[in-house]
């Protein structure tokens, strides 16, 4: 491109037509340092102002050795989700954002809730030869109910889904589920009610209210 220089302490550049891939300055650094050599830039690490500690990523990272200390295994899913397993759940398909040009069917929707995707990975792994197993997952969802923010992108909600399955079982599995809940309301000293399910929520809608309880 055509660089203009002068006694200043910048340089102004101008892009040719040509190169699209030119947009930010950000480009230009790039550009530069693959024709100078990547491995001629210094390693020094760059100045920064100290940040402070970050609460809710240390309370997240937490929560997420806790519960595998207590033997679940965290998975990570797919944040695209399909018309089918969200009607499987009973979930409003009109409460998901739509993916105008999906790559497939099977992703057409962005999750509103992680419950629908977890439970699909129950079933797969209730067809192993595993009597029991634990998993759960802590990720974003976005519900149509929640609005936009100030710039119009979805707000976004973080939220933690656990499910706990046995193929061979006397128990019940709502108090098998309450029992890993208390453990760790029990390690950050919270105390909370159960209450009877109110089935107003796509969180709700999956569960059978009658062996379901909120907190």
């Amino acid at each position: 491109g055509k660089i203009d220089t002068c006694k200043c302490d910048y340089i102004n550049v101008v892009a040719p037509e040509w190169r699209m891939d030119i947009h930010i300055k950000e480009d230009i650094i790039e550009e530069v340092g693959r024709l100078l050599g990547y491995d001629n830039i210094p390693l020094d690490l760059p100045l920064h102002a100290s940040a402070g500690k970050n609460k809710m990523f240390e309370f997240k990272a937490g929560l997420r050795e806790l519960l595998a200390r207590y033997g679940a295994n965290e998975v990570l899913t797919y944040s695209f989700v399909s018309e089918k397993l969200l009607k499987k759940c009973e979930l409003d398909c009109d409460n998901s954002y739509k993916i105008v040009n999906s790559i497939s069917p099977d992703l057409q929707y962005i999750r509103q809730t992680l419950i629908p995707s977890l439970l699909d990975k129950a079933y797969v792994n209730q067809k192993l030869p595993v009597d029991k197993f634990a998993i759960f997952e802590m990720n974003d969802v976005y519900q149509k109910q929640n609005g936009v923010d100030e710039d119009g992108v979805p707000r976004e909600k973080t939220s933690l889904a656990f499910v706990v399955a046995e193929r061979k079982t006397n128990g019940t599995a709502f108090y098998k589920a309450k029992k890993y809940l208390d453990k760790i309301l029990s390690v950050y000293g919270v105390e909370v009610k159960y209450t009877p399910l109110k089935a107003d929520s796509p969180e709700a809608l999956p569960f059978e209210v009658k062996r379901a309880a909120e907190i």
